[in-house]
């Protein structure tokens, strides 16, 4: 694995599938993936991938390695793992005989905001945790069912298919987090962790009305803006002003799709000074104005 290697971009369920051989998924949001007969990963050997999703993933009777961030998971303490959105892991010599996994993109979470909330506070998706999780027999069996569940909702389109995912996936979640406040030590964790900090004041900042840039990112976290640059460009593919934007364009959608704001309004709340900046920086990222994205929803 070489660290100077730009990362392949996973944006979205489909392309996910794309990876795993799988035929397009039947929502475009979430899907439940059978790792059995997915033995290995040989296919993306030695790639680097930015994961712009959240996903869980039980693998059965795991050996390699897989980075997360800058750190190798620890697979000594069990096999289930989470990813969220814009992080970026690697894989060596990863094999598996079996498992599942379960990905859904943030657009899922657009009008359900206690679930969006929920999420931020369940630890277990940051960089900040790189263990495994171990379930026990009746824990495993409990998880598999709601799993389960979920697979086949995945497959319904009528209207209220949307609301019993959201309600499962909030079941699986809660259940996943009794697993991880039993489990996780906090004095393994890494505090250094230069990706952890970013996100963590990336999160922060999402409830603040100003426009956060490189240099105060970097202020905060006592960098300079061309180091914190080059070295987020290094472990992501994307430099500060990139990740900063990411995450403004999340919250952007967050309150088009959830609240009554007037785009203009969005823009302000967002820390921008005139709406023009702030459509034409949204349009660049997303490939629709705010007005075409909130009337799509």
């Amino acid at each position: 694995m070489h660290m100077d290697q730009q990362p392949y971009n996973v944006d979205s369920i489909s392309e996910l599938h794309k990876l795993f051989f799988l035929p397009p998924p039947k929502n475009p949001l979430i899907t439940v993936i059978d790792l059995k007969g997915n033995l290995s990963q040989d296919h993306i050997e030695a790639k680097r991938l930015l994961i712009n999703f959240y996903s869980i993933w039980f693998k059965e009777d795991v050996s390699g390695v897989v980075r997360y961030g800058q750190r190798a998971f620890d697979f000594q303490t069990g096999t289930l793992t989470f990813q969220g959105p814009g992080q970026v892991i690697s894989m060596h010599k990863h094999y598996f005989s079996a498992g599942w996994g379960v990905a859904f993109h943030s657009d899922l979470l657009l009008s359900h905001t206690t679930l969006r909330d929920t999420i931020k506070a369940y630890n277990f998706f940051s960089y900040d945790v790189y263990q495994g999780l171990h379930l026990s027999e009746e824990e495993d069996k409990k998880i598999r069912a709601l799993v389960a569940d979920i697979a086949i909702e995945c497959e319904s389109n009528d209207p209220l298919s949307r609301t019993v995912l959201i309600a499962q996936l909030e079941l699986l979640l809660a259940r996943l987090y009794r697993v991880y406040k039993q489990q996780m030590n906090p004095a393994r964790r890494d505090p250094t962790d230069l990706l952890r900090q970013v996100e963590n004041i990336l999160d922060q900042q999402a409830h603040a009305k100003q426009l956060l840039t490189v240099q105060l990112l970097a202020a905060q976290l006592r960098l300079s803006p061309h180091y914190l640059s080059d070295k987020l460009k290094e472990l992501t593919g994307m430099n500060a002003r990139q990740h900063i934007q990411a995450r403004m364009i999340e919250k952007a959608k967050h309150l088009l799709g959830t609240t009554t704001y007037s785009v203009s309004e969005v823009a302000f709340q967002l820390g921008f000074e005139h709406m023009q900046s702030f459509c034409k920086v949204f349009k660049n990222k997303t490939g629709q104005s705010p007005s075409e994205f909130r009337e799509n929803l």
